[in-house]
Order: structure tokens, then C-alpha cells, then sequence
């Protein structure tokens, strides 16, 4: 066994006998559908800290040769599928983190991790005659000719290169080479029996051979994990020399080195699987909802709470769960904001700021808990070709910050986590100040309504319902409604909140639903005309609170109307 070719299973041994694991071995299973036939290339492209790093040491634990992984993989659901004793431990595996090389030898990437896998070829398959001048890619072509099996291919966070922070453009033009020689080479391709490559992107969708915007012979171009603009329109910048981070020197850049030529991999062969339509695969972007309330269950966790805070990716009827951010709450024990630790204020921040058209009322809409329309077709999947709102929203669709809903084409901030990541990335921005004031507000409105404080409540809502509408949307009742789920914003923090809730005769508005012991629950009934005696009495003809029995003695209703000349609004609450 050798560190990058037919690496073992230690490394999924680890992960399972950690004290948290939870079993996605099925994913073998659709992938032994995918084995040596024309979709047996996939790229795979989610956010970070959800469950990438793991699928792929599971996979080079399943299908590497120099192991023996029945006995590790016979109490998983892989076990019980048929295909199971075909593919295990069948392959050579060559399982390579290109962020690793990236990060540790930087313009010397990958020609460091051409020697190094070279040198683990040679140790590992001795037997074999290998070239002077030969790549990666012919070393595979060799042991594969050698030993009649073919490769399963792993490559982890492959399009690091493309959105990092600095990169030279013969850097970049090595590592497009490298990639072409491995997927766009038929000799290369039939010694592969599958490749399953990974990073936050899609691959990016501009197939033409073109300059790096900006690179000239003695320059560097500058990328960015997250946005590169500081402000509207900004260009990519350009720096000379490599950053002290990186641990060089201007000297290290030769002012003689000639212009370079750089060529996107077009890797059209490869079938994408993407955070935003995920298919077959969506059970195995994140913790399921089963799998959550059974960790819930396991450690004496609050589901409801935990579904609040973490829930909310949503693909085809699927119900998704950012995994990290669960696993690190039943560690501790407790629910409570883990996203800040990975990369989400910054790339939000640096979307809110660039301030396209229509772009602000679209946030204070999402944060106030409303999915809105998006355009994801035009995003070249290039995190430097951001043009338009919908390109900048898509992007953070991407890195998990909004969830795509491609049943009816919207998106929105999927859970309390990461709607606190937006309220932070928009605090002492000016154009947010209104919707900042009514968040920092939002504790003592709901203590008002918790009070019986009706006056109190109304006088909120309508302070709420003007700064948050313009004047051609304020009689829009689901403006209202919107206006009330961001005035009581701290809500979150004790309830899960339905709009049209099914109950009774119909739908109620809204209601607040209690994760928390000791909290009332509660139902809104809005009304854009009339008294709010009259919404108050539709909740009680209706019964709006059938469902909700068993919070009978601390359940609230709330009627509310407002008059649309006089913008004045009232309330009425009783508690049942």
C-alpha cells in the first residue's frame, strides 16, 4: 500500500469507529452502477464540511486491491447489495487531495506531486518497468498493462487551482495539462474504471482557449476562494510577486518569463453531480432527516431545534442536513452556530456588498424567511465571471449558503445558522440599517406577545411593514406576512415557523410552533383590510389551532389588520 496509490482503508477505519458516524456506504452502491461504462466519469461539487473528504476514503477503502475491507464494511448497508462482493477490493486506486499539494508547495504544486506519486508507483509496484520521462497518467497506463486492473480514480478538491487565492498562469497551464493527459486521453480513459472527482464548483463551463484575463509576462493574477471584488464591477487584481503567506519573494518571479497561454480542461466526459441538482445522489450530500432524528434520539437532542438550526437543504422531496455542523452540536450537546467556523460570513459579505440591482430587497426578503426567484443558467461556473445578481446568488448556492430549489426554480436561506451568517455580513452596511433596527428589535416584540401586549405588538408590526415594503408592494398581504416573520426574527431562537399552515377549515398565516419547554405556541391570522377583531374571529370559526391540542392553556392567537389609508395597524390577542 503507498500514501496516494491503493492508500488502504485505515483511513475510513478511522472514521468509522469515531463516536459519531453515520453510514452512507450506499453510495458504493450507485457507483458500482457507474463502473466501466460511459458514466463512469462523475464530478462532484458540494460545499465544504459536508461529507466530501469522508465519501472518498470510504471509496478508496471499498474498491482498493491491496486491502481486505469485508470485514470493515459487513455490518453497513453496502453489505445487503448485491453488487457488493463484485467490486470490493477489485482496483488499483489512485486517490489524490490536490488542495494538499496546493497548499503546501504552491508554484511548485504539481510538479512536487508529480514526483511524489511517481515515487509511490515505484514502491508500490516494483515489478514494473516505468519510464524516465513518463507523467502520472502513463504510470497508470503501466500498472494497468501490468496488472490487468483498472483504476479507480480520486481526486479531492480538483478545482482548487481555479479559485484560489494566487496562482501563476504556467502553473495553471501544468495543471490543465495534467488534467487533460488523465480524462481527455483514450489510452489513459480505458485503464479507468471509474473517476470521481470533487470541489466546490461545477467544472467551469467556458471551453475556449484563452488568456488569463490580465496576465502579462512579469505578473501574477490573483484568485480568490471566496469573491475577489471589494466593490461593484471591480476587476480581478493583479500583484506582482508571491505573498509572504506563501512564504516567497518578488524575486522568485523572473520578469523575463514569457506571456503564458492558458487552456480550460473542458472534461466534457464527466456527468455532473451538483449541490444545486444532486439527483440520485441527494442522500449522500448531507445527513438525511431519518438520520438526524435518530442521532437526536441517540443523544437526548432536541429534533425540532436541530432542524431549525441546521435543516432546510431541500432537494427533490428530500429533506438534507448540513452534516458537520449536526455532528459537531451532539458532541457538544448543544445547538448553536457552527457555519462560522468554516468560510460562510466572508463569501456572503462579499456578495452583499457588490450591490447589484434588486439585490438588497431580495436579501431582507430571504432573511425575513421568503424564497425568491433565480436564474442559475447563466453562472459559468467560474467564480470570476460574477455579472449579475442571479450569478452571485447561485455562486452562494453552491457554497451552501442559499439552497436552489429546482422544482420551482428559487432560493432562500435554508436555516438559522446561516441566516445569522447574512445578518452579520450586512451589520454596519447603511443600505441594511432599517432591517438591522427591526432585528435588534425583534427580542422585545415578541415579549410584548408573550405579554398580551397587543397595542405594543402593533405599533412594531407597523413600523415593521414600512420600512421593510415599498409603496407599490405595502397592500401586498404577503408582504405583511413577511414583514411580521422578520420583526420577530428572535423568534427562531424558540420556534419553528410555518407560513399557511394547514389546519382546521384551511390555512393559518402563520404559526409558531414551540421547540422550546415553557413557551407558548401561537397563530397569526393577517388581515390587509377590516378590524383585527375580524382575523382574530377566522381563526376561531376555522380553527386554525386544530393540530395544536396539546398546547391547549399556552396557546396564543393573534389577529392583525392594518388599513391601508392610514397605514394604521392593529392587533388583538387572546391565549387559549
Amino acid at each position: 500500500m503507498g500514501l496516494y496509490v491503493n492508500p488502504g482503508n485505515s483511513v475510513f477505519k478511522e472514521i468509522v469507529s469515531s463516536e459519531i458516524y453515520v453510514d452512507k456506504t450506499m453510495l458504493l452502491a450507485e457507483l458500482n452502477k457507474t463502473i466501466g461504462t460511459e458514466s463512469k466519469f462523475l464530478a462532484v461539487s458540494r460545499p465544504h464540511q459536508f461529507g466530501k473528504t469522508m465519501a472518498e476514503s470510504m471509496i478508496a477503502a471499498y474498491y482498493s486491491r491491496d486491502c481486505h475491507s469485508a470485514e470493515l464494511f459487513k455490518d453497513f448497508k453496502i453489505a445487503g447489495d448485491p453488487s457488493f462482493a463484485k467490486h470490493l477490493n477489485k482496483y488499483n486506486v489512485l486517490h489524490l487531495d490536490i488542495n494538499r499539494f496546493w497548499l503546501q508547495y504552491d508554484r511548485d504544486a504539481i510538479s512536487k506531486m508529480q514526483d511524489m506519486v511517481k515515487d509511490d508507483f515505484i514502491e508500490t509496484f516494483s515489478g514494473v518497468d516505468f519510464e524516465a520521462d513518463w507523467e502520472i497518467s502513463d504510470y497508470v497506463t503501466g500498472v494497468c498493462r501490468h496488472t490487468k486492473t483498472p483504476f479507480v480514480v480520486i481526486f479531492d478538491d480538483y478545482d482548487v487551482l481555479f479559485r484560489d487565492e494566487y496562482v501563476l498562469p504556467d502553473l495553471l497551464s501544468s495543471y490543465l495539462k495534467f488534467l487533460n493527459d488523465f480524462f481527455n486521453s483514450k489510452d489513459v480513459s480505458s485503464c479507468i474504471a471509474l473517476a470521481y472527482i470533487t470541489g466546490l464548483f461545477p467544472i467551469i463551463r467556458d471551453e475556449a482557449q484563452s488568456k488569463l484575463e490580465g496576465a502579462s509576462k512579469n505578473l501574477k493574477v490573483r484568485f480568490c476562494q471566496t469573491p475577489f471584488w471589494l466593490e461593484k464591477n471591480r476587476k480581478p487584481s493583479i500583484t506582482t510577486g508571491i505573498p509572504a503567506s506563501f512564504g516567497g519573494s518578488p524575486s522568485q518571479n523572473s520578469a523575463d518569463a514569457p506571456e503564458q497561454q492558458v487552456f480550460r480542461a473542458p472534461l466534457n466526459n464527466f456527468k455532473e453531480i451538483t449541490f444545486l441538482n444532486p439527483g440520485r445522489f441527494a442522500d449522500f450530500t448531507g445527513f438525511t432527516e431519518d438520520e438526524v432524528k435518530g442521532l437526536c434520539d441517540r443523544h437526548s437532542m432536541n429534533f425540532s431545534e436541530c432542524q431549525s438550526w441546521y435543516g432546510g437543504y431541500r432537494f427533490h422531496g428530500r429533506d438534507i442536513y448540513a452534516p458537520m455542523s449536526v455532528v459537531c452540536a451532539v458532541k457538544e450537546g448543544s445547538c448553536k452556530p457552527y457555519w462560522n467556523q468554516t468560510y460562510g460570513f466572508r463569501a456572503v459579505r462579499d456578495v452583499v456588498i457588490l450591490g447589484f440591482d434588486g439585490m438588497r430587497e431580495d436579501i431582507e426578503r430571504m432573511i425575513s424567511g421568503e424564497s425568491i426567484p433565480l436564474d442559475v443558467n447563466g453562472f459559468e461556473n467560474d467564480p470570476f465571471k460574477i455579472s449579475s445578481k442571479d450569478d452571485a446568488f447561485t455562486y452562494l448556492c453552491h457554497l451552501g449558503c442559499l439552497t436552489y430549489s429546482a422544482e420551482d426554480g428559487t432560493c432562500r436561506i435554508p436555516n438559522r445558522e446561516v441566516r445569522g451568517e447574512w445578518v452579520k455580513a450586512i451589520e454596519g452596511l447603511p443600505d441594511y440599517s432599517s432591517i438591522l433596527s427591526m432585528i435588534r428589535a425583534s427580542k422585545s416584540l415578541l415579549e410584548s406577545a408573550w405579554s398580551g401586549d397587543a397595542k405594543a405588538v402593533a405599533s412594531a408590526l407597523g413600523l415593521a411593514h414600512e420600512k421593510l415594503t415599498s409603496p407599490l408592494s405595502y397592500d401586498n398581504e404577503k408582504s405583511l406576512q413577511s414583514a411580521i416573520r422578520l420583526a420577530f426574527f428572535y423568534a427562531d431562537c424558540y420556534y419553528t415557523i410555518v407560513s399557511e399552515f394547514p389546519a382546521g377549515k384551511g390555512y393559518a398565516d402563520l404559526v409558531f410552533i414551540p421547540y422550546k419547554p415553557n413557551v407558548p405556541a401561537m397563530v397569526v391570522e393577517l388581515k390587509a383590510k377590516g378590524a383585527a377583531q375580524s382575523a382574530f374571529d377566522q381563526i376561531r370559526s376555522k380553527r386554525y389551532f386544530a393540530g395544536l391540542d396539546k398546547y391547549e392553556g399556552n396557546l396564543l392567537l393573534v389577529g392583525v389588520s392594518y388599513d391601508k389609508t392610514t397605514k394604521k395597524h392593529e392587533c388583538v390577542i387572546e391565549k387559549r
